[in-house]
């Protein structure tokens, strides 16, 4: 951030372009997209008033371009039940019955869901199924010789799990594991634990690409920003590929959490911290 150009005061929203090293408006965001395949929103998954923002952009996004949206809340297996809903096919109550849709989802990402039902905008369920995501962190790699050819439709290619890695992200997954208060002496689960978040970033990464390619649209992917903050994980794993990627790190401000922030290409704060 040079000296010369202070931060401008302004309500929230507030963004910060890393790629600018300036402030920016709502508005700039959307444009630059024009110049990318993906556009990441990292976002903390209780920010209420940032589910909100990720709306509103959404709706300026499709406003201009021809987007589809991927969901790390949604599993790769409900993508059918997915589409079916969205095709008016089967009701709401159905849907919900039949996908495992996260604690918060009337809440924060329905009203997404509905637009994209209501303006016929694809929705990509990226996320690995969280059977998969189990076995791996229990068996590690050895799990994928007992699995039918039936089961290999909702997930990535077995190589690109470990593909694409990051010793840097592997040390962010480490520090993860602590927090989570796992047993870091035991090699074999940090081994199949940081397995399972690659398994994840894999999925995701892997349709994102597929969908960009095969709907010929920009995606808007909407992630934990853990998985593509720095660089890293799906940003990753995207850029590795090929793709254009353009990453917003969405999170309130707080003294810790401010504009003054790298972790994206655009710093994007959504209000007080309550």
């Amino acid at each position: 951030m040079s000296a010369e150009e202070p931060l401008k005061e302004v309500e929230y929203p507030k963004l910060y372009s890393n790629l600018q090293k300036r402030s920016i408006e709502v508005h700039e965001l959307v444009n630059q997209f024009k110049d990318y395949d993906v556009l990441i929103l990292g976002e903390e998954h209780n920010d209420e008033k940032g589910h909100q923002e990720k709306l509103k952009l959404i709706k300026l996004l499709s406003g201009i371009y021809e987007i589809g949206i991927s969901m790390e809340m949604f599993e790769r297996d409900n993508q059918i039940v997915l589409d079916e809903y969205l095709l008016g096919i089967i009701s709401e109550s159905q849907f919900i019955s039949d996908v495992r849709v996260w604690q918060n989802y009337k809440k924060d990402y329905r009203p997404i869901l509905e637009f994209a039902k209501e303006n016929h905008i694809p929705v990509i369920a990226s996320n690995a199924p969280l059977r998969y995501v189990r076995l791996i962190s229990k068996s590690g790699m050895d799990f994928w010789k007992q699995l039918p050819d039936t089961s290999f439709i909702n997930l990535p290619p077995i190589s690109s799990i470990t593909a694409h890695r990051s010793i840097e992200y592997e040390d962010k997954v480490a520090a993860a594991m602590g927090e989570h208060s796992l047993n870091s002496n035991d090699e074999t689960r940090k081994r199949n634990f940081l397995l399972a978040q690659h398994l994840r970033d894999a999925s995701m990464s892997h349709f994102i690409s597929e969908s960009h390619y095969r709907l010929n649209k920009k995606i808007v992917h909407i992630n934990g920003r853990f998985h593509s903050d720095n660089g890293l994980g799906v940003t990753f794993r995207l850029k590795s590929s090929g793709l254009k990627v353009l990453t917003v790190s969405m999170f309130p401000e707080d003294e810790k959490n401010k504009l003054e922030d790298n972790s994206g290409d655009v710093i994007y704060l959504t209000g007080k911290r309550q």
